[in-house]
């Protein structure tokens, strides 16, 4: 039985057999989107480091 995503498995319970199929969907990935996160994280970081951490809030 399945409880929010965990199994409850009785105490005398000596073997178990799971069988899944992983319907997760990958998350998109791309090249432009990383560089693209990468320099608003590097610019939060520097205004921070220059101005203080007021500065890097939004």
């Amino acid at each position: 039985m399945e409880l929010n995503g965990a199994i409850d498995l009785p105490a005398g319970a000596r073997e178990i057999h799971l069988h899944w199929v992983n319907k997760s969907i990958p998350p998109t990935l791309s090249y432009e989107s990383a560089v693209e996160d990468y320099k608003v994280e590097y610019a939060r970081r520097y205004q921070i480091l220059m101005h203080g951490d007021a500065a890097g809030k939004n």
